[in-house]
């Protein structure tokens, strides 16, 4: 198809024909690797593909400096199904691109904290003193995929968190720094803690 092509332009435009073939094939050369960037793009975001594929996909097109949110999913998936070999590929291509490794674990958990609902509901029952209903919850972490010692890491953080915000938002009202105090209920609400929840605790 290119040679036809090629011969087209050359007998139409008198341009010799082996100077046409080789614009034509660079400009072949270079949409195909376009489309094939593209797809393998695109196949770094499915999470219908094997983690492995996702890995090769994002380390050949979308390195962290560009996505790191990309290596942070792919981190949570691997978790979550708990496939150590998965999770040891990925954290070991962070690394290779310069993340250090308590950085990588740090996000990966603050990431997942932020996210997970059964985080939220757990933290909740550990600040209102339910240890019975805490246990629970970390139970059902657990069940969900996540390792007992990151389930309770999770839980009592985020605890820690919510405890030092509604610390934030009394100085805040006592003070009546008004526009500090919205932005931080909306920020929890963000984490789906309501602002009654939170105003409950200041």
């Amino acid at each position: 198809m290119i040679w036809a092509v090629a011969d087209a332009v050359s007998t139409l435009t008198g341009q010799p024909f082996y100077n046409v073939m080789r614009d034509a094939k660079a400009l072949y050369d270079t949409a195909y690797e376009a489309m094939n960037h593209d797809t393998l793009l695109g196949m770094a975001y499915d999470t219908s593909q094997p983690l492995s594929v996702r890995l090769e996909a994002a380390r050949s097109n979308k390195p962290m400096d560009k996505d790191s949110g990309l290596y942070y999913d792919m981190l949570v998936q691997a978790e979550m199904s708990n496939n150590q070999a998965d999770f040891d590929a990925v954290k070991a291509e962070m690394m290779a691109q310069g993340r250090k490794e308590d950085s990588i674990y740090s996000t990966l958990k603050g990431r997942i904290r932020e996210a997970e609902p059964l985080v939220h509901k757990a933290a909740m029952e550990y600040v209102a003193g339910n240890e019975t209903a805490y246990d629970k919850g970390i139970k059902a972490l657990v069940k969900a995929g996540y390792a007992q010692a990151m389930a309770e890491e999770m839980g009592s953080s985020e605890a820690g968190y919510i405890n030092d915000q509604a610390k934030a938002l009394k100085q805040y009202q006592a003070s009546g720094d008004a526009e500090a105090e919205k932005k931080l209920l909306e920020d929890m609400e963000k984490r789906r803690y309501t602002r009654e929840y939170m105003n409950g605790l200041a």
